[in-house]
């Protein structure tokens, strides 16, 4: 029996306007009236993703920030997940040097410490809300800590600055592709995946009883732990070879839920 049900935001539940489709919500909905939990797993802050859900229907549990904060939905916070603060400080640097663009996360607020019209540009584009600081850069480990570090550029460079990453921080970060303008490093073990796993377990519920959905190379470690996993009909060929189904709205996935806790119930008997 599927007990919980994990969405991805950008280009799955939300469409290209940023909004969510009628039977989508229709569909979230109606899982909740058969006792399936539902979790949002989203590379957003949980500013971000309260924006997106506060006037959507029930109940939801939240996975921010690629998993490095996990909110029940009693707003109880359960997990979070933090840089070092000399890895913090190295990571900065590197980017800095290669030159591009970046926002420090935490759990509320997204920071820059300058503000142009390219950065202005793609912050447009992902939706994201920024913070101007000038000074965050002298803050990282002092009053801080980030979470997230977030690259801004065209596929190509950002390719390149995840080679680096990895190669300079070997063993210590996650790194993922997240949108097609944006490069997340996250701390190592901070991913989507274990951010399931962690409210699975808190939750009571086997890994055996969750499905999740998504689009992206953020998304991977759900699919990778998450038997019954759903992909995006619009993802890269490198997400959808990870994932087990494919399909064009959430809806779909919800329905299949459905019918395959129907077929379970109906054996039971």
């Amino acid at each position: 029996m599927i007990r919980l049900f994990a969405t991805d935001l950008d280009d799955t539940l939300l469409n290209h306007e940023k909004q969510i489709d009628q039977h989508n919500l229709d569909a979230l909905e109606k899982l909740q009236q058969f006792g399936v939990q539902v979790a949002v797993a989203s590379g957003r802050n949980e500013v971000e993703i309260d924006h997106v859900i506060k006037n959507v229907p029930g109940d939801f549990h939240q996975i921010c920030q690629n998993g490095a904060f996990i909110y029940l939905n009693t707003g109880e916070k359960i997990y979070d997940g933090y840089f070092e603060p000399e890895l913090a400080k190295r990571i900065h640097q590197v980017g800095k040097e290669a030159g591009v663009y970046c926002f420090i996360g935490t759990a509320r607020h997204m920071y820059i410490s300058e503000k142009n019209s390219f950065i202005e540009r793609k912050s447009e584009q992902v939706s994201i809300h920024l913070e101007l600081d000038p000074t965050i850069e002298k803050r990282i480990g002092t009053d801080f800590l980030p979470s997230k570090f977030c690259y801004l550029g065209e596929g190509p460079e950002l390719q390149q600055l995840k080679q680096l990453m990895l190669k300079t921080f070997p063993g210590q970060i996650d790194v993922f592709i997240s949108a097609p303008h944006c490069l997340d490093v996250m701390p190592l073990g901070v991913n989507k995946g274990n951010g399931i796993g962690h409210l699975a377990k808190h939750l009571g519920i086997d890994i055996s009883e969750v499905a999740c959905i998504g689009d992206s190379e953020n998304d991977i470690p759900m699919f990778q732990v998450i038997p019954h996993n759903f992909v995006m009909s619009v993802a890269k060929p490198s997400v959808k070879q990870v994932g087990k189904h494919v399909v064009d709205h959430v809806s779909e996935a919800v329905d299949w839920v459905l019918k395959y806790n129907e077929n379970l119930t109906l054996q039971q008997k």
